[in-house]
């Protein structure tokens, strides 16, 4: 995500666009589709919940992130503006799955004394994680891979080489959610 904000320039590179014509028009998609969804994952996981299943947040954030790594990587990729710039909106929902779920399902297995503590840290890990990976692997690649013309596929590389472990990596965390959740209720 934290690639996301090369989107204006690599936007003006590769179709013309300047910086606030995406502004405007990624704000407005963003402010129509961001909030909805958000409420539809949480809408969702009640839901899910109320029927019996415990990993609800897991299996939302899994199936978010399985979207999220393809379409994020595909947004440049597209041969219209308008069209990646729908990509661009469409991604705003598996994003969500993976926000919303993610800390909710923390929420699930932090004990109450830290759960702030918890949260906190978990959102400055991935805040510094994603200010110091993301830019920095962005220029690198359009630097020394792709050349500067092609800011798109280095913006496109990055979701495809940081998602690539934790996808992986998905199983083990659902199993260890679980086991987490039940040593808790029982």
């Amino acid at each position: 995500a934290y690639s996301h904000g090369f989107m204006p320039s690599a936007f003006a590179r590769s179709y013309g666009w300047e910086p606030q014509e995406f502004a405007f028009a990624n704000g407005i998609a963003t402010l129509a589709i961001g909030p909805a969804a958000m409420a539809l994952i949480g809408w969702q996981i009640d839901r899910m919940r109320k029927r019996g299943v415990d990993d609800a947040p897991i299996r939302i954030l899994s199936w978010g992130f399985v979207l999220l790594i393809p379409s994020s990587a595909a947004i440049l990729l597209m041969p219209t503006p308008w069209l990646a710039l729908a990509v661009n909106a469409l991604n705003t929902v598996p994003f969500a799955m993976v926000t919303a779920a993610g800390i909710i399902a923390l929420l699930d297995i932090a004990p109450g004394k830290v759960r702030a503590q918890t949260v906190a840290l978990y959102y400055m890990a991935i805040s510094i994680a994603g200010l110091m990976l993301g830019p920095t692997t962005v220029g690198l690649l359009s630097s020394r891979v792709f050349g500067e013309a092609h800011l798109n596929w280095a913006v496109s590389a990055v979701p495809v080489i940081y998602g690539f472990v934790p996808l992986l990596l998905l199983p083990v965390i659902r199993r260890a959610y679980l086991r987490r959740l039940r040593g808790l209720v029982a």
